[in-house]
């Protein structure tokens, strides 16, 4: 199917037909010319009435005779030129199916030209053309087996023509689309550059963060340009005290180019910070405030986090199940509260700079204080299986280090990192609990060639930063049996429980 949904495809049987539309032509110009030649001469032109009551051309002049040959071959001369026209018209100036077909249909229209003039001709003319008979046709035809010398001529004559503009007109221009894609598309096209002042040039990818189109398909960013460029569009929300705009386009503190210039470079973290920043919080649910984003969000669950919830959601708490979704740091940068950024032990684990979790939900005051109200005990492996929270966290680094490899095509990798899993991330964690510790750090820091530190969040530096580990395994991280006070083992994320009593 996509061979016959082919550009030159279709624009082979667009002239197939087209071809055969002139041949026909010029196959009735033919046959009137054949019956001309064949009209007896004389001085005069003898026109007689029938039996029938129509006319019976006998016999016309030689001038008159001359000037119908004349008259058919200048006719005949017309279709040829139109035919070829017509095959540039249909080839070079035909974008895409839809101007295809209706180029197609046009040349039709401007072939039957001389028909629709032939109505303003005199009536008895007209009369005259109606009521003739047929002329004579050739006496002697060439016939082998009932097929004719006639028919196989223009039969080669359609084949001839389409292999001609076929060689001449379509693979050429295929040609030339080719070229074009390659100087407009070809190679590297993934970067920007600019030039200093000693004319040295910088370049940087323009697409850093690797966003698919599959990706921002899946957010209404169309819908909230059309309402930056139509403000008319822009619904109000009602919150009880007053009427608000729901624009769906953020708007900097500062003004200009600029500003927007500044913000388009964002990365999570910081696209993170100022959505909290202008809901007037830190680490809160940016929906009560925010009622341009809360539509935004709604919008993309639509047609993208429906099928993981199962409906549209209006409100954070109906996105909670989605929160720990690695894709998603969205719904984790616009219901930070909602989401357990700041909730230690929570089931949330990726809280890392490009995950969506605003970086000072861990200086929080509430953050604070839950670590330091968690006990300083460590569940064996056996235990840790049963804990909801530890099976989140299990799925959450499979994922996330699944990704990683993948994206630096390294997943050769993960049979090293996940020794403990057979391979699998999530199911090191299950199986080993907090000897995870022990099985990971060896690993990565040979794979990274640099020491990573499990029990601070740091799994592969920049690339990979969960919640520290020492959070759920207080015993293995050095939590324990230290004579630091209860804000030290605060500071190090470690439990207060474990403070020297």
């Amino acid at each position: 199917w996509e061979i016959l949904e082919s550009g030159p495809t279709l624009t082979l049987l667009a002239l197939m037909v087209w071809c055969l539309t002139t041949i026909h032509e010029v196959f009735e110009c033919w046959n009137c010319l054949v019956g001309v030649w064949w009209i007896t001469l004389d001085r005069k032109t003898h026109l007689f009435y029938t039996d029938e009551g129509g006319f019976q051309l006998a016999a016309v002049s030689w001038s008159r005779k001359a000037f119908a040959i004349g008259v058919l071959l200048v006719r005949m001369a017309i279709v040829l030129c139109l035919w070829y026209a017509g095959c540039g018209f249909l080839v070079n100036y035909s974008i895409d199916a839809g101007d295809l077909i209706l180029n197609a249909v046009a040349l039709e229209v401007v072939l039957a030209v001389d028909q629709a003039f032939f109505a303003l001709a005199p009536c008895n003319a007209k009369n005259l053309i109606h009521a003739l008979e047929p002329l004579p046709a050739a006496q002697h035809e060439i016939q082998y087996k009932g097929l004719d010398l006639r028919t196989c001529f223009f039969t080669l004559c359609f084949l001839g023509a389409l292999a001609f503009m076929g060689l001449h007109e379509i693979l050429p221009m295929v040609g030339r689309i080719e070229d074009a894609y390659e100087i407009l598309c070809g190679g590297n096209a993934n970067f920007t550059y600019g030039v200093d002042a000693m004319y040295l040039v910088w370049i940087s990818d323009s697409n850093p963060f690797g966003i698919t189109l599959e990706e921002i398909g899946a957010f209404p960013l169309t819908q909230a340009i059309e309402e930056a460029i139509y403000p008319e569009r822009i619904p109000t929300w009602e919150t009880g005290l007053s009427t608000v705009s729901a624009e769906m386009c953020l708007r900097p503190s500062a003004t200009g180019v600029a500003a927007v210039a500044e913000a388009d470079s964002f990365s999570v973290q910081e696209s993170a910070v100022t959505l909290q920043s202008l809901a007037g919080t830190t680490c809160g649910d940016t929906f009560p405030v925010l009622y341009g984003v809360k539509r935004f969000v709604m919008e993309a669950t639509k047609s993208s986090f429906s099928p993981l919830l199962g409906r549209a959601a209006e409100s954070c708490s109906e996105l909670s199940p989605v929160c720990s979704d690695p894709d998603l740091p969205l719904i984790r940068a616009a219901c930070s509260k909602t989401c357990g950024c700041e909730d230690p032990a929570g089931p949330l684990m990726i809280v890392g700079p490009d995950d969506g979790c605003p970086q000072a939900c861990n200086k929080t005051d509430i953050y604070q204080e839950q670590v330091k109200s968690l006990p300083c005990e460590e569940r064996t492996p056996e235990e840790m299986r049963q804990n909801a929270n530890w099976t989140a966290w299990s799925f959450q680094l499979g994922v996330k280090v699944v990704d990683l490899l993948e994206r630096f095509r390294v997943s050769h990798w993960i049979s090293l990192l996940c020794a403990g899993g057979n391979g699998n991330c999530s199911e090191m964690l299950i199986n080993l609990g907090c000897g995870v510790k022990d099985e990971w750090e060896p690993a990565a820091s040979q794979a990274l060639n640099k020491e990573v530190n499990v029990c601070s969040g740091d799994w592969a530096g920049d690339y990979l930063f969960m919640k520290p580990l020492s959070l759920m395994c207080p015993e293995t991280c050095g939590c324990s049996g230290t004579n630091l006070t209860e804000d030290e083992l605060v500071a190090r994320n470690c439990p207060g429980k474990c403070a020297a009593t």
